[in-house]
């Protein structure tokens, strides 16, 4: 009866097309189905996480793009005409929207985000503008243009499109590496770059010691500024930043950073943000399916999948190395042509296994998220997530290697989806999918999120502060609401652990991945509590004041963001409290271990 009540409410509302098709037919929604704010949304993927569920499945269908005012001729918007034909020689003759909001901005000379989908040409975006800024400085290794991006594919990529509109207008430009840094130092080249597209680890390596010269940096860029913004690059970012402090600054990614490093907060007051309509929704003009299964059953479906159907390029996504590493040489033995990339695959080896599949010669690509950012993908018409993301952000990367400028007309993604964790992200998107919205924005829920920053000069050394913080496992003798602390296990720099942090009427039982860097980081991330959708603590240290040598500058990030908004609008009546008295208990541990404080504590402010 309820099931015949639920066919008959959709069938009333039903006023456009089919937008998501599901294995129980009841469940379908339509364009333009409503639903109350109070209102349930049903859900194929509601019952996933039972036993019963497998191998049910669902797909968004593909809408037709909405339809876009033609965009102008780059010679319209003040571009120099020799590099206007260096843009037609890659099919750009007219800017989109976007593009020409962020050329106006940047050759008006101000300091820019630009946040826009993937494959939207956000490269040619700040490039032909900057470059046609730039004044030769005609002395060697002293780049006006610095490029930063995150990882080496990405840098010959870009490398590549900035050659090519600097020779039109007779500018030199360079793209750096690592993998041979050592080499570089001993032997330096010399010679006029005007354009620089670099790794931040070679570049503050090389710059370090004098071989690059960025003292009169024109423009500086930070392409995927959302993975550069990351503590994995963030050290390394910052000093190259304060080396160009000049610089005119443009961050470009497809998702928004969640905060910018201090050495960038003193732009944020006077930073353009030009940030496109699409950001942060999937492209629903992809057919997207969603398949519920054991994950036993994961390497049969993609031979099936691999060895049916059409014959298109297709890219294969993993969550991690060993898994990548698996899947290309199951396929192999399958018979199908397989290259792969991962994070800790060797430089030249990596370069060989991309080349092998953009030049054809394998079908099938096996990739870590190291392949789902910045790299040129329009040959694949087909994204299959072996592994769901556990991010939204990651999400967004991966669906957009199909579906962009240039892509193959019909791409589609296929989704293996196996875990609670990975369930909960496909929940958001289906209902984001659901009735009269065209795209799921991710970034809906911000008023489910807390957050606390504290910054201060303290009386123990950065190694005292780092033991205390880092002891993980006796948390729950020393820390208010920490009822259980108990570590799993470490992985080099890396270990898990178990909490319950209670504080009524909000009680959490997770996991936790606590990453340790002594004695500079304590960074904690989990993602799999079951009130909030991700918890995210960090802990950096630095020494204090050189008179006191047993002083340090503790800098404390707090970040939450909540499944339910009642449950981030009671954390929020005493969240600030609740910090606070864990940051405070943490320097009285100090004082229990090391002894009274050399100096009073201080507050320092968070910009520097």
């Amino acid at each position: 009866m309820a099931g015949r009540t639920l066919v008959t409410k959709l069938g009333q509302r039903a006023r456009g097309p089919l937008l998501i098709a599901c294995k129980r037919s009841e469940l379908n929604h339509y364009q333009g189905t409503e639903h109350g704010k109070l209102e349930e949304v049903p859900l194929a993927s509601k019952g996933w996480n039972h036993g019963k569920a497998r191998n049910d499945h669902f797909t968004v269908l593909p809408l037709p793009p909405e339809a876009a005012a033609p965009g102008r001729p780059f010679g319209e918007l003040g571009i120099d005409g020799r590099m206007v034909e260096a843009l037609q020689s890659y099919n750009i003759h007219n800017a989109t929207e976007f593009q020409e909001e962020a050329v106006a901005t940047l050759l008006g000379g101000k300091h820019a985000l630009l946040a826009a989908e993937t494959g939207c040409g956000k490269t040619a975006a700040y490039l032909v503008p900057l470059i046609q800024r730039l004044r030769p400085s005609g002395l060697p290794n002293a780049p006006r243009l610095v490029v930063l991006v995150p990882n080496r594919e990405l840098a010959h990529q870009v490398g590549e499109m900035a050659a090519s509109l600097c020779g039109a207008l007779g500018l030199s430009a360079h793209t750096l590496v690592g993998g041979k840094t050592k080499q570089a130092m001993l032997n330096p080249q010399f010679a006029e770059v005007d354009v620089l597209v670099a790794t931040p680890g070679v570049l503050g390596k090389l710059s370090s010691v004098g071989i690059y010269k960025l003292a009169d940096t024109q423009a500086l860029v930070l392409d995927e500024a959302d993975s550069l913004t990351d503590d994995s690059f963030a050290e390394r970012v910052e000093s190259l930043v304060r080396r160009m402090p000049q610089a005119q600054l443009a961050l470009v990614s497809a998702t928004l950073p969640r905060r910018l490093p201090d050495v960038l907060q003193p732009y944020s007051e006077t930073m353009e943000r030009v940030v496109s309509p699409l950001l942060h929704r999937p492209l629903l003009h992809i057919r997207q399916h969603f398949m519920r299964l054991t994950r036993s059953l994961k390497p049969a479906s993609l031979l099936q999948l691999v060895k049916g159907g059409r014959k298109e390029p297709l890219l294969v996504f993993s969550n991690r190395n060993p898994t990548c590493k698996w899947l290309a040489m199951f396929l192999r033995e399958n018979g199908i042509a397989c290259s792969n990339i991962s994070g800790d695959m060797n430089h030249a080896l990596r370069i060989e296994q991309w080349g092998q599949f953009v030049r054809g010669e394998s079908r099938v690509l096996s990739a870590t998220d190291v392949g789902s950012r910045g790299l040129n993908t329009i040959q694949v018409g087909h994204v299959v997530n072996y592994d769901f993301p556990l991010y939204p952000a990651d999400y967004i990367h991966r669906v957009g290697r199909v579906g962009r400028l240039g892509s193959p007309a019909s791409c589609q993604v296929t989704n293996f989806v196996a875990s609670p964790r990975e369930i909960e992200l496909v929940q958001q998107i289906e209902v984001g999918a659901a009735g009269s919205r065209r795209q799921l924005h991710m970034q809906r829920l911000v008023d489910r999120e807390r957050r606390y920053r504290a910054r201060q000069l303290l009386g123990y050394s950065d190694e005292q502060m780092y033991a205390v913080v880092a002891d993980v496992a006796h948390y729950q003798d020393f820390l208010p609401f920490c009822t259980r602390s108990v570590v799993l296990g470490a992985d080099g720099p890396v270990m898990r652990a178990n909490l319950e942090i209670g504080f009524a009427p909000v009680l959490e039982n997770y996991t936790s991945r606590v990453t340790l860097l002594r004695p500079r980081l304590v960074r904690a991330q989990c993602s799999d509590g079951r009130l909030f959708h991700y918890l995210e603590t960090r802990w950096k240290f630095a020494p204090g004041l050189p008179s006191a040598p047993r002083s340090c500058i503790i800098d404390f990030h707090v970040e939450f963001r909540f499944k339910s908004l009642i449950h981030s609008h009671l954390a929020g009546l005493f969240f600030d409290r609740v910090v606070t008295q864990m940051e405070g208990a943490f320097v009285r541990e100090a004082g229990r271990r090391f002894g009274p404080p050399t100096l009073p504590s201080h507050p320092l402010a968070l910009a520097t």
